[in-house]
């Protein structure tokens, strides 16, 4: 599940309270393929705190895959979570070491997968720009 800014869609100024905060919703199909996607993006607080959703389907073979996400920015880290429709959940966080351009950065990755009972974990260490 991409969060990330240029999300194609409709920009919409929903909610009850007329909320500032920009929400995208886009539906498309694809013929060839035979797939309909319905893709949700809504940020809760700009520039820290973005959700979003996509839904794929094939009408004709009626198989669905189902995705929600939810992206943290802080000052000096960033955390992503995403669960898919099989209880997948897949989390990363990267973490900047120091204030100055080029800073190494520290980054770790989860993902359990309910289904398969399998759990997976990995990290990084970037040094440079």
């Amino acid at each position: 599940l991409d969060l990330g800014e240029g999300s194609s869609g409709a920009n919409g100024q929903a909610g009850a309270g007329g909320d500032a905060f920009p929400s995208y919703l886009a539906a498309t199909f694809n013929a060839g393929q035979g797939m309909l996607s319905f893709n949700y993006k809504r940020a809760i607080t700009p520039s820290r705190v973005n959700v979003g959703a996509s839904l794929e389907c094939s009408p004709m073979t009626l198989e669905s895959q189902l995705l929600v996400g939810a992206e943290f920015s802080l000052t000096r880290s960033k955390m992503n979570i995403c669960v898919d429709g099989t209880g997948r959940i897949q989390s990363t966080l990267e973490a900047k070491l120091g204030r100055e351009q080029g800073s190494p950065s520290l980054n770790f990755a989860a993902e359990l997968d309910h289904g398969k009972n399998v759990m997976k974990f990995g990290y990084g260490l970037n040094i440079g720009s």
